[in-house]
């Protein structure tokens, strides 16, 4: 029994750190680190412009995979979005709109869209008000 359990803890460990999933120490800077900027992002409201890069990486990231999926298909895909969305104090995402897009294919661009709906946003005070935050992504440019 205990050979089994070493034997899935050898498997998942490794998966865990390395999709950023493991606990991080009280007080360290890895997470930040990782931080990489998005060009034109902008912060309106309560959140600080750090609180929105790391909660919206993921995210990024996610639409980022989509993109590249539909792009082995088609590889003079390419195209960009302005977003702009609402994050609620308790970390929800409201509104979601589309400012301008070029992705030339409706339902890849609803597709993109898919994990801003799912995003994760930690809680703030209650107390404050909500965020706007408005983003370019580009793909394939």
């Amino acid at each position: 029994m205990k050979k089994g359990l070493a034997y899935v803890l050898l498997l998942l460990v490794p998966l865990l750190t390395s999709c950023g999933c493991g606990r991080q120490e009280a007080g360290s800077d890895h997470s930040e680190e990782r931080l990489v900027e998005i060009p034109g992002l902008a912060v309106t409201g309560a959140r600080s412009r750090g609180n929105v890069l790391q909660n919206l990486q993921p995210v990024v990231r996610a639409m980022n995979r989509i993109y590249e999926r539909h792009r082995a298909r088609n590889p003079d895909l390419k195209g960009r979005m302005e977003i702009h969305l609402d994050v609620e104090f308790n970390g929800e995402i409201g509104r979601i709109e589309v400012v301008r897009t070029t992705i030339p294919d409706e339902a890849l661009g609803r597709e993109l869209l898919r994990p801003l709906q799912f995003a994760d946003f930690d809680g703030w005070d209650a107390a404050e008000d909500g965020t706007e935050v408005r983003f370019p992504i580009v793909f394939g440019e």
